[in-house]
């Protein structure tokens, strides 16, 4: 909740959601600019945690297939105030992988018609 709060002061211009085991949490970022608080039970390890969150915010339609997020956690789980990761994380599966050839690498656009 804490880490929701202080991203909100900055009015950025992308929705916060914040994944919560703690309903009084919830209620709290409730009245937070830009916080959109959603409960769902905890995980123990940070993997579980970050998939949870993830499909939390898929399930409630916030994110989609193709979006750039970030999450921030904590480790260890579950402990109050210890907000020490953060993950930028494409939502969805992979489209396309490939290795070059060359020397140098290459960037492109991949289209599914």
């Amino acid at each position: 909740g804490s880490t929701a709060r202080t991203i909100s002061k900055y009015r950025p211009h992308s929705d916060i959601i914040a994944v919560t085991p703690s309903e009084e949490t919830a209620r709290q970022c409730s009245i937070v600019w830009g916080v959109q608080p959603v409960v769902k039970k905890g995980r123990k390890s940070t993997d579980a945690l970050l998939n949870n969150a993830v499909a939390t915010a898929v399930e409630t339609g916030r994110v989609s297939n193709g979006d750039l997020i970030i999450i921030t956690a904590g480790v260890p789980t579950g402990e109050t105030g210890t907000t020490n990761m953060m993950k930028i994380h494409l939502v969805g599966d992979e489209i396309a992988n490939g290795q070059g050839i060359g020397r140098g690498s290459v960037v492109g656009t991949t289209l599914v018609a």
